[in-house]
């Protein structure tokens, strides 16, 4: 499995992206329109920091305009912001591997769960005791994905590490983890790849959201132990090695002709991925703005 920060370097940008945009958010309901060039059309707020703050907006939107209504996403430069932010707010910039554990650690409040998943993925290997005491943490995450980052990256450095805290893991969770540990399992049937696969198809919708879905998605592999049948109301993804993108099934009911379907799916395919329809409802629940897209999709593979 190729290692690589890139996904990394992504979703960072998403999540500075994310909270520029917060504070935009603050920054209008807090000056309306327009940011006051000197910070004197406050009343009541006359300290260092909010005279300070139209400087500190300049240097992050990177516009020398105090219009905050336009569009103000430039790119500019992160050292030169970094060190004229630092005149405000005095701060050492950890090292690469210190800011990979910075992130692991990271407050879920603050930096989302995908992000964590691709700081973990991005580590070759652990070679600090105290990054192998935070990763081994992440073996007793409420969250999969977590989870399952955490034993591989444990898998290709280490794997005493794991067998020394095993014993404490829930059975429940233990049993795919110690197959991990083992190196026997597929990366498909791993969450981070039903993520990314997810994201291939609902490009719209942000990782973090997509992770409620690919721990519902099941994966079935075309052996003696795989895909005998689609349930009712679901939709089911065919991967062949033949072609780079898999044919889609939506079974709505039960069909008298859904034998001679799986036969063919059984003999033609790699892997498939099942999703019932009863987990796209409960993520339109949670998430009623992103799942429009998804139920768009399922209309269009039923045409």
């Amino acid at each position: 499995m190729p290692l690589s920060s890139a996904p990394l370097v992504t979703e960072m940008e998403k999540e500075y992206a994310r909270w520029k945009d917060y504070l935009l958010d603050l920054l209008t309901l807090t000056y309306d329109q327009t940011i006051p060039a000197d910070g004197k059309n406050n009343p009541g707020k006359k300290d260092n920091i909010d005279r300070s703050i139209p400087e500190m907006a300049g240097i992050i939107y990177g516009s020398k305009a105090k219009s905050i209504s336009g569009d103000l996403s430039g790119q500019g430069n992160y050292d030169k912001k970094l060190n004229k932010l630092q005149r405000y707010f005095s701060c050492v910039v950890p090292g690469y591997k210190s800011l990979l554990e910075d992130i692991i650690n990271c407050d879920y409040n603050l930096l989302n769960v995908w992000t964590k998943a691709c700081a973990i993925r991005s580590i070759p290997e652990i070679d600090e005791e105290d990054l192998g005491e935070s990763v081994v943490a992440l073996l007793f995450s409420p969250e999969e994905i977590l989870r399952e980052e955490a034993a591989q990256l444990i898998a290709r450095s280490d794997n005493d590490l794991y067998k020394t805290t095993s014993e404490r893991i829930p059975e429940t969770n233990r049993r795919k983890l110690d197959r991990i540990a083992s190196q026997d399992i597929k990366d498909k049937e791993l969450v981070y790849e039903k993520v990314r696969f997810l994201s291939s198809v609902f490009k719209e919708v942000n990782e973090d959201e997509l992770l409620f879905l690919a721990e519902k998605i099941g994966f079935a592999r075309n052996d003696q132990k795989g895909i005998y049948s689609q349930p009712s109301d679901s939709i089911l993804w065919s991967f062949s090695k033949e072609k780079p993108d898999p044919e889609v099934f939506i079974n709505l009911k039960e069909s008298t002709g859904l034998s001679g379907l799986i036969k063919d799916i059984r003999t033609e395919c790699y892997y498939c991925y099942v999703l019932t329809l009863g987990s796209v409802m409960d993520f339109n629940f949670q998430y009623p703005e992103s799942s429009f897209r998804i139920f768009k999709y399922i209309d269009s593979k039923e045409e």
